[in-house]
């Protein structure tokens, strides 16, 4: 937790090489101490899969020492002292009023893919196994966008914080226009090569899995703009300390929509509860499923472009 809220301090003051350094080392020290606790290389302990906690911890660990001492020596104008220990109760109440419902956000989404991957795995092995590689495949398209999700929040932090609207709100509008360029054309390529990709990370002898994967990728690759759109508008919103809208969206999105999309066109039959039988599905499998996801990311993307449109965001009004 040191690590994470040191890291979005960097970040917030406009530092995004330090964290990307440091986590770096966290990654190599998590992935070296993982794998001689678990193996027991050089005479340690074998630990099996209790070696790969106690890596993660001895790489958070270091992640905690770095940004300790980042901070506490000084990196641009940011640098904590004695002083800045002491509590401040004004500003503790305006960081709750603006941290819980992100972290809420962040419960309640974990929540939601639980669920949704728990739709996807009663389908059956190769079902789960095509979900879970077209997700890993598909990370090539999304994990950039979380950098452009980071600058917009940044940017519009910085831009409201001293009083320029106009530059928070065009940063922002810039950062989706790039991030959705970047998004889409990688999603073009996967689209493209997505028979390719999935039978590359299987083994002969899974065709079926590879079929599925391949149609699952091709899926979410329309989905990739309006995801783009709704991650760099959610961090704006969010640089702008309005984290209540995003939570408001995510969750409605995911449990009215997502959710109950997911298992009619995914199941053939859905239980009720209390014995009151059960209702028809469409019997898609996992296709299905990525079908009502592709739907929850256009939903999303469509109503976080109308919040940002509207001028209360960078107002507090939202």
């Amino acid at each position: 937790m040191f690590t994470q809220v040191g890291l979005a301090a960097l970040r917030g003051a406009g530092e995004m090489t330090t964290g990307m350094v440091v986590m770096t080392v966290v990654n190599i020290v998590n992935a070296v101490a993982s794998a001689a606790l678990a193996t027991g290389w050089g005479g340690l302990p074998r630990l099996g899969w209790e070696g790969l906690a106690w890596g993660t911890a001895l790489g958070s660990g270091c992640g905690a020492v770095m940004i300790g001492m980042v901070l506490f020596r000084g990196r641009g104008r940011l640098r904590l002292t004695a002083s800045d220990w002491v509590p401040d109760l004004t500003l503790a109440k305006r960081l709750t009023r603006i941290g819980l419902p992100a972290g809420w956000d962040g419960i309640a989404h974990a929540v939601c893919q639980l669920s949704f991957l728990s739709i996807v795995n009663r389908l059956g092995d190769v079902d789960a196994a095509a979900h879970s590689l077209a997700i890993t495949i598909e990370s090539l398209a999304f994990l950039p966008g979380s950098a452009f999700q980071v600058s917009a929040a940044t940017l519009a932090g910085q831009f409201l914080g001293a009083g320029d609207e106009q530059r928070a709100r065009g940063s922002v509008r810039l950062a989706a226009i790039i991030c959705t360029l970047l998004m889409s054309s990688v999603a073009v390529v996967l689209g493209l090569e997505a028979d390719r990709l999935a039978r590359f990370f299987l083994a002969d002898g899974q065709e079926e899995v590879a079929a599925i994967t391949a149609g699952l990728v091709r899926i979410v690759a329309f989905a990739q703009p309006p995801l783009a759109v709704f991650m760099v508008f959610s961090g704006g919103l969010r640089g702008a300390g309005q984290t209540r809208a995003p939570m408001i969206v995510n969750l409605s999105v995911m449990i009215f929509v997502r959710l109950p999309l997911a298992l009619f066109l995914a199941w053939d039959s859905i239980p009720l509860p209390g014995g009151l039988g059960s209702l028809q599905g469409m019997g898609l499998g996992v296709t299905g499923a990525w079908y009502a996801m592709a739907v929850d990311l256009l939903l999303r993307g469509i109503v976080l472009t109308l919040l940002f449109l509207s001028p209360g965001w960078s107002r507090g009004r939202v």
